[in-house]
């Protein structure tokens, strides 16, 4: 009887080690350090909905919210350049889930 206890208790601590080296052979890394938010898009068109459209601006980002809008600087070519900003229009594109877990949208 005490053979199978000392064997048991080998078993255990044995399954306890291998589920300690695995926890940490497949955990996750650690998340990287979220960058800064905010930028400065130099040279863009401004198009705001319903309203008017403003050519060669230069916008300034921060928190997400745009802090400035001005004249793009003289000769400044940003990767962002001759592109559109359309200010408000974050997602156009949604689905809505069915009504029941068993329904299927047909598409």
């Amino acid at each position: 009887m005490r053979l199978a206890l000392r064997v048991l208790a080998g078993l255990v601590v044995l399954g306890a080690a291998l589920a300690a080296a695995l926890y940490f052979a497949i955990r996750p890394p650690a998340p990287l350090p979220l960058p800064e938010r905010g930028a400065t898009l130099d040279d863009v068109t401004l198009v705001v909905p319903g309203g008017r459209r403003s050519e060669h601006r230069r916008l300034v980002v921060a928190g997400g919210t745009i802090e400035s809008v001005g004249p793009a600087a003289s000769g400044g070519r940003g990767p962002f350049a001759g592109m559109y900003v359309l200010p408000g229009l974050a997602d156009l594109h949604v689905h809505f889930p069915p009504a029941s877990r068993t329904a299927v949208t047909p598409w």
